[in-house]
């Protein structure tokens, strides 16, 4: 059995970005620009894809439209929601419905600073206080930040939840941390590797 070669103590491990340095150096000099950029008001990493999320709640509601933003977001993400259902049902452990819908999908880490991780449970900043207030400040929006949360936020993972078969308990939002909680406790099955291999909720 061919063995791999030894790497040098001092030459780093591959990152699996190799080949793609140019991407990432767009991405970097990107997230540069956004963070430099503090006017009106300091530029948060997710700044593009908070804007977009209040704009499009902001037409629904204008539109009388939230029941059914609410239905398609969750029949749109029906393909890989219907994935992540396999493997959980498979591995028997709900704990992989967090996994699927705050773990492993760029829909949230790329929305939000930072995700605290336990077994049944997953924190996180909103991410939306601060473009709401400015964009509330110059009449781009017109919602209170319940109203994002109650009708985007939880509405979302509850959709996503109904169709994994698991139930939530999801607290209020006041600007700062967020937590949803499986009102089940998740079983003691699922293995690290059956949760490493669980696929993302996908963007």
């Amino acid at each position: 059995m061919e063995q791999e070669p030894k790497r040098h103590p001092f030459v780093p491990p591959p990152t699996g970005l190799e080949g793609r340095e140019q991407e990432l150096g767009w991405a970097v000099r990107a997230l540069v620009r956004t963070l430099s950029d503090r006017t009106p008001y300091p530029h948060e990493f997710n700044d593009a894809l908070v804007k977009s999320t209040l704009t499009h709640l902001e037409f629904c509601r204008q539109h009388g439209l939230v029941k059914e933003m609410q239905q398609h977001q969750v029949k749109t993400l029906e393909p890989v929601l219907r994935r992540v259902k396999m493997v959980m049902e498979k591995a028997g452990d709900p704990e992989l419905a967090l996994v699927g819908m705050f773990d492993r999908t760029a829909c949230h880490y790329q929305l939000v600073k930072f995700t605290e991780v336990e077994p049944g449970v997953r924190r996180f900043p909103c991410p939306f206080r601060l473009v709401l207030e400015q964009g509330r400040r110059i009449g781009q929006y017109h919602m209170e930040l319940t109203d994002v949360h109650e009708q985007w936020c939880v509405a979302t993972w509850q959709g996503y939840a109904d169709y994994l078969g698991v139930k939530l308990e999801i607290s209020p939002c006041d600007g700062g941390m967020v937590e949803v909680r499986l009102a089940q406790p998740a079983l003691a099955s699922a293995t690290a590797a059956e949760t490493a291999a669980a696929p993302a909720s996908g963007s």
